[in-house]
């Protein structure tokens, strides 16, 4: 801990929504950050109608990631979003598309084969993604994402469930395929982060929030285990 770390939240920015900046919305403003530098120009220099992007994991930081594409990779790269969100809690998927910020969605059946539900989830929508962030990056989630990304594609795991992948190496090279892994960010791209906000504060929402008192907090952490937690939590210290 050192108080460079401790920045003045900008007064535009509520104090629920600012308690999330410092590590979901860094993290995720990250993940957003390396799709807009990643994707080949012979993408948007083609006759490309819509860039594909898949989030899979839409908790806390994959709610982050659908709100931050659209303000950063959209208007960076001057294209139009088509994502999805891949989840296996379907009710969750469906919420996110009433409101606006999925186009798409696909629960996994955690059930059935990964090349069977990429292969579905390819031919449903017609081809493979430019772009696939990964909130839960286990064996299974990574596997997806490598099998949903297409020739130029870029892959970005996030989340730390742990686990090994596979990748079948000649693929990777001969389909020009990009894996950059993401966690957090720097001080510097959190003091990015906070004049992003505050410059788009009228167009976040932040992701839905459950608030628990300070002496609660272990079952805080029981309820986010249990995922009984839709977007974050935080701990109410004071009333403010």
């Amino acid at each position: 801990p050192h108080h460079r770390y401790i920045l003045p939240l900008p007064k535009s920015i509520s104090m629920d929504l600012g308690a999330t900046l410092s590590c979901s919305c860094l993290t995720a403003y990250s993940a957003c950050k390396a799709v807009a530098s990643s994707i080949p120009e012979a993408f948007l220099n083609s006759s490309l109608v819509e860039l594909k992007v898949g989030v899979i994991g839409v908790g806390g930081l994959g709610q982050w990631a659908l709100e931050l594409l659209p303000l950063i990779v959209s208007r960076e790269l001057c294209c139009k979003l088509s994502i999805t969100g891949i989840d296996i809690n379907k009710e969750k998927l469906e919420s996110l598309k009433t409101a606006g910020l999925i186009q798409n969605t696909f629960p996994i059946v955690q059930s059935l084969p990964i090349d069977t539900q990429a292969e579905e989830l390819i031919a449903r929508f017609d081809s493979p993604y430019h772009a696939v962030i990964d909130f839960v990056n286990n064996p299974k989630t990574f596997d997806l994402g490598v099998r949903l990304i297409g020739n130029g594609g870029v892959l970005v795991p996030v989340g730390l469930f742990g686990g090994t992948g596979t990748l079948q190496l000649p693929l990777v090279a001969l389909k020009r395929r990009r894996i950059i892994g993401i966690h957090t960010g720097t001080l510097k791209d959190f003091k990015k982060v906070l004049k992003f906000v505050e410059a788009n504060v009228s167009s976040i929402k932040g992701p839905e929030i459950t608030h628990y008192k300070l002496g609660d907090c272990t079952k805080a952490l029981t309820d986010l285990k249990e995922r009984k937690v839709t977007g974050r939590a935080v701990l109410k210290i004071a009333d403010y």
